[in-house]
């Protein structure tokens, strides 16, 4: 294709398509089309034509705006105000799928291990709580053992002094007076 300059107008006649859809693909995709001009007097290098062609071509095959641009980053160079085909800049592809999932697979293995991390600590600290509260229940634990078989002693006294009483009450008077 001879190197030539043309309206937007003519690149839509040539892909047969509405010049109102090759303005708003030539307005998504700019980076990849080399232009001059403003406005009405805007006109593409012939190179543009092939990009819109592939546009056209993969609206065709119902993918989004954002895949026919990771596509076309890695068909077409892509174009910063001024450049002629010849310095037009190489977009850097987009990473692979495969990449892509080693990337998300290393943020979610951090994140995991961070979140492990911060669960031992946790249960360390959870663990370290529970040993001091064994230590105090198993001090009330002998608190109060201690506690009943002290009652219990002097429960023990008190009923055999209320037996000694007891016993003592039956006895005559006789046996009261003289001590028996």
């Amino acid at each position: 294709m001879a190197e030539e300059w043309r309206s937007l107008a003519a690149v839509a006649r040539n892909l047969d398509v509405a010049e109102s859809t090759a303005r708003r693909w030539a307005n998504l995709f700019e980076d990849f089309l080399q232009s001059k001009g403003h406005g009405a007097g805007r006109r593409f290098h012939s190179s543009a034509e092939d990009v819109l062609r592939r546009v056209r071509d993969l609206y065709a095959q119902n993918l989004s705006a954002h895949r026919i641009r990771e596509t076309l980053t890695h068909e077409f160079s892509m174009f910063i105000d001024g450049d002629t085909p010849q310095n037009a800049v190489q977009a850097s592809p987009a990473p692979s799928p495969e990449d892509m999932m080693q990337l998300i697979a290393q943020m979610i293995s951090g994140r995991l291990a961070d979140e492990l991390n911060a669960l031992r600590e946790e249960v360390a600290a959870t663990k370290a709580e529970n040993a001091e509260l064994r230590s105090v229940i198993e001090q009330r634990l002998d608190d109060a053992e201690r506690v009943s078989t002290e009652q219990s002693l002097k429960l023990d006294a008190a009923l055999g002094l209320l037996n000694d009483q007891t016993r003592e009450g039956r006895k005559t008077v006789w046996q009261r007076l003289l001590g028996k």
